[in-house]
């Protein structure tokens, strides 16, 4: 068992506890496996660990998530089906072990930026982004940005992921065209959906085909509020390496950097935003919504237009 049950103090766990029970277990049944290229914890999930980069704020508001998203870039020699069963397996068991009163977990196999919706307790999502050596090439080529961010990890177990494929720099043109880029977030705010990769099986092979996905209000503000501050720190990439998941320092370093923006605080004021809905379940009204919006599509065309004058 997890050892996460039974005790009424764990109820109160702190999420950096729990989190590193989790690792611990998880580290465990990986190293087993002997097909496993890299096992890397990427995400906002992974600056739980990290703490001490954080400032005080964050470190306060964290406490305080009823949201854990923990996402696992996960690459093996080649799929096939008795790889995918065991992975899932493990992660399934891990699942089931956390017995953790009023904690709701799920597993998730998308790729893409699944939310969960905030309610009154906890919640865990295991994110699987699993690939083998060839999807992951491949996966890097349609998309550079999120790829980029994920190999500055340090993995787990495994290789580096710069050691499968390294993306030496992003460019204006990264930034606007690819998945992930502004015009693709501009798409999915416009359309009020968002592409989540579904692995399937063809002929021997597996690959990963494109999904819809509708969004439900509080899913839609999350992506909101995620398309200028990803957008924003991918654009401060451009001029200064930085550490994309710490977005009170990108938000700090897109307004000093980008005072001719006439937005340039925006994505400051979404980071305070987003963690509060990530604290705190509420139902936003449509104009609200629709307010959010208008203001995020304002100031991705304002980069997407400055970005065209540097491609």
């Amino acid at each position: 068992m997890f050892g996460l049950s039974n005790a009424e103090s764990s109820i109160r766990m702190k999420h950096k506890t729990l989190l590193h029970a989790i690792l611990t277990r998880l580290i465990k049944e990986f190293q087993k496996l002997d097909y496993l290229l890299s096992f890397t914890f990427v995400g906002s999930g992974r600056k739980l660990l990290n703490e001490g980069e954080n400032n005080y704020v964050s470190r306060e508001i964290h406490q305080y998530w009823k949201v854990l998203d923990l996402d696992f870039v996960i690459v093996v020699d080649r799929l096939n089906d008795q790889k995918i069963k065991k992975i899932n397996s493990i992660f399934k068991k891990i699942c089931q072990s956390i017995n953790i009163p009023d904690i709701k977990i799920k597993y998730e196999t998308r790729v893409g930026p699944i939310k969960l919706v905030t309610r009154k307790n906890l919640q865990i999502m295991f994110h699987r982004l699993l690939f083998d050596e060839r999807l992951y090439k491949e996966y890097c080529k349609i998309n550079r940005l999120t790829p980029f961010n994920w190999q500055l990890y340090t993995p787990i177990l495994g290789q580096p992921l710069r050691k499968i494929f390294e993306i030496d720099n992003i460019t204006p043109k990264d930034l606007l065209e690819s998945r992930s880029g502004v015009n693709h977030y501009i798409k999915m705010l416009e359309t009020h959906t968002i592409n989540p990769k579904l692995l399937r099986k063809h002929g021997l092979q597996y690959n990963y085909t494109t999904t819809t996905l509708h969004l439900n209000e509080q899913c839609y503000i999350k992506l909101i509020l995620d398309s200028v501050i990803k957008c924003a720190g991918n654009f401060v990439k451009l001029y200064k390496p930085i550490y994309i998941e710490d977005e009170y320092n990108i938000s700090h370093i897109f307004y000093q950097m980008f005072d001719d923006f006439k937005f340039n605080k925006l994505p400051m004021i979404f980071v305070n935003y987003k963690n509060l809905i990530n604290c705190i379940p509420c139902k936003p009204t449509p104009d609200f919504i629709l307010g959010l919006k208008e203001l995020s599509l304002v100031f991705l065309k304002e980069i997407r237009n400055y970005l065209k004058k540097e491609a």
